[in-house]
């Protein structure tokens, strides 16, 4: 973002342009103990104005389940689109942000505020601050079933018609 900026800087006539989209969509995933030292693989994947970005990495933390694994994932995810947002704010742009999920536990907590008894302290500053941002800036999180998860070509080796399917997926509306 920076070099875009001090290109847009160094250059006053040019400009920067988006395909008139007004919805930022991102697709959250992870891998729960996908890698040999036990820690998962996140991924997310955000498309906007007719582009399309992703994060593909391995997880810093060892996890304990899989909602742990995604809420990790979330978490990280939420600092590239709060960034990505701001920024399109600044050039004028104020599109609606909408996080797709496909894990029901995870949806469960951000919505109904229910428990998360168990879960280790640095997982519980975790959900406080993916809920916080969430509702302070209006986000909209939905479900999205797992087979239709286009992030998830992002988490793990997928082979055959499943790969060719998400792959279509990735590049519908671009």
């Amino acid at each position: 973002m920076k070099n875009i900026l001090r290109y847009l800087k160094g250059y006053p006539k040019a400009t920067l342009k988006v395909n008139g989209s007004n919805v930022i969509e991102v697709y959250c995933d992870a891998s729960f103990n996908l890698h040999h030292d036990g820690k998962g693989h996140s991924g997310c994947l955000v498309k906007y104005g007719g582009n399309c970005t992703w994060i593909s990495k391995k997880q810093k933390v060892v996890t304990s389940s899989s909602f742990e694994s995604e809420f990790v994932c979330l978490f990280n995810s939420l600092f590239y689109v709060m960034e990505l947002r701001n920024f399109l704010r600044e050039i004028g742009e104020c599109p609606k942000v909408i996080i797709y999920e496909d894990n029901a536990a995870v949806l469960a907590v951000i919505k109904n505020g229910t428990g998360c008894n168990g879960t280790s302290k640095h997982m519980n500053v975790k959900i406080g601050y993916v809920k916080q941002v969430i509702e302070e800036n209006n986000f909209e999180i939905k479900y999205l079933d797992t087979k239709n998860m286009i992030a998830d070509i992002l988490t793990k080796p997928i082979v055959g018609k499943s790969f060719l399917e998400l792959r279509e997926r990735l590049f519908e509306k671009l």
